[in-house]
């Protein structure tokens, strides 16, 4: 972990702290990638981190980043999800705002947040439900991992740019879904959510931002996810990255690059700047 992040326990998970806790003002949850497979990275806290330092440079206000260490595969699904459930809880327990609140996720991450948001909606009876009072401030989704097969497009022309292949994606789907009844399937791959699934997120999360790269398997499944999600919501933003593969915005900075713009898009997102209703048909491009 980075410098001065420190940890605090949940009964069934810990959520740590990049830079100062806080029980007040605009924290970000981040639900880090890895298909439920591999920990937290540390190029995944700098990406975070980042974000804090340039939010407080621009804006004057540190912004706070919770992360949620959540359990890792053998242990599977509904877990991660209770995990997050509990998170959220005890984060608004200890005084921050639903509406101050951001979730964030890349990959599978992603994937654990679109969980939850099916999870106020559908509520799963083998877990506690949501006791939110009022819509999430927002919700920052980094390619997310809503596919486990390979029925788009985008599976077949970007099989050779792209750093995760369809084959192994599927390998990794199939492990995480092994023990999940076929009604509950669903939750765990957003993708194959009906069109009015997600129907009342307005009631959940007041904005959204989501991101696909445009070299990654996952560009048409996560397009259609976004065009799905604009019919029931007035406040979708989703950027796609050209020439992007997977994840590119986290894992460029691991490879040592010092500029991203997605991560510029971020920081003029959160208090809103950024956001005027685009939807996934009409993509921004951040210059």
């Amino acid at each position: 972990m980075l410098p001065g992040a420190h940890g605090t326990a949940t009964s069934h998970c810990r959520i740590f702290w990049i830079g100062k806790k806080k029980t007040t003002g605009r924290v970000i949850l981040y639900c880090h990638g890895g298909a439920f497979i591999t920990p937290l990275m540390s190029s995944m806290c700098t990406y975070w981190h980042k974000i804090q330092q340039e939010h407080e440079k621009v804006y004057g206000e540190e912004i706070g980043i919770a992360v949620l260490e959540y359990s890792l595969w053998p242990v599977s699904f509904p877990t991660q999800l209770l995990q997050l459930v509990q998170a959220v809880e005890h984060l608004v327990q200890t005084g921050i705002q639903p509406s101050e609140l951001f979730l964030s996720g890349d990959s599978a991450g992603a994937n654990l947040v679109l969980q939850f948001i099916s999870h106020v909606l559908h509520p799963l009876p083998s877990l506690p439900q949501s006791t939110l009072t009022e819509p999430l401030a927002g919700m920052i989704l980094l390619s997310p991992w809503i596919s486990f097969t390979s029925s788009t497009p985008s599976h077949r022309s970007n099989a050779h740019f792209d750093i995760c292949s369809t084959g192994t994606l599927s390998k990794w789907g199939s492990a995480y879904l092994e023990p999940i009844a076929d009604g509950e399937r669903i939750y765990a791959e957003p993708a194959r959510a009906p069109p009015k699934w997600f129907s009342g997120m307005k009631e959940v999360v007041e904005r959204m931002f989501i991101t696909a790269g445009g070299s990654e398997v996952l560009r048409d499944d996560i397009g259609l996810l976004c065009e799905t999600l604009s019919k029931v919501h007035p406040a979708v933003i989703f950027e796609m990255e050209e020439n992007g593969v997977h994840n590119e915005s986290i894992f460029g900075m691991m490879v040592g690059s010092t500029k991203s713009r997605v991560l510029g898009m971020i920081v003029e997102w959160l208090p809103g700047y950024l956001d005027r209703g685009r939807v996934a048909n009409s993509v921004h491009r951040y210059k």
